[in-house]
């Protein structure tokens, strides 16, 4: 089954529509599939190792995710200092 037919079936007849109205979705969902091949391979450690790397970094970067995920626990636990909120978003991203 190619990409666009398990991703995009809903929305569009062929795999070419789906291809042609939007690149980079298909590009990063190609991406995205690749990568969970490539972690299968790598030893247990090692995926962890990179999985939370990419996480740490993910926070700092402090994209839309990681503020909405933000928000949801501040709200969620309004008793959170600063500092426990930060380090809870970064469990969050973690796991």
């Amino acid at each position: 089954m190619d990409a666009c037919h398990c991703f995009y079936s809903y929305r569009y007849s062929t795999p070419h529509d789906c291809l042609s109205s939007n690149p980079m979705k298909h590009f990063a969902y190609l991406g995205y599939s690749l990568g969970w091949k490539l972690v299968r391979l790598l030893p247990e450690t090692s995926a962890y190792r990179i999985a939370y790397f990419a996480a740490d970094y993910l926070t700092k970067k402090n994209g839309k995710g990681v503020q909405r995920l933000r928000k949801n626990y501040a709200r969620i636990r309004p008793e959170l200092s600063v500092a426990q909120l930060e380090e809870l978003v970064q469990l969050g991203m973690r796991s």
